[in-house]
């Protein structure tokens, strides 16, 4: 019996040594963490804008026909 309970005290402290060193790694890293995070919406943003802009100015912008006999002017 001793020995579960010296291996359950062994890995709480593993666990509590785990989530502090975490914590220090996170805490000395949140700046860069933070940009990083930032950057890669940023950037799945800028895709998804880019993917969908086409698309929706095709489908909003309306045919004009010429009337009958008169050349388009595309500009």
């Amino acid at each position: 019996m001793q020995k579960i309970y010296n291996f359950m005290s062994l890995f709480a402290f593993a666990v509590s040594a785990g989530i502090l060193v975490g914590g220090a790694y996170v805490y000395q890293n949140k700046d860069q963490l933070v940009n990083n995070a930032k950057a890669q919406i940023g950037a799945a943003a800028t895709a998804a804008i880019s993917e969908a802009l086409p698309g929706m100015l095709n489908n909003s912008v309306p045919k004009v026909e010429a009337p009958a006999g008169l050349p388009v002017n595309p500009f």
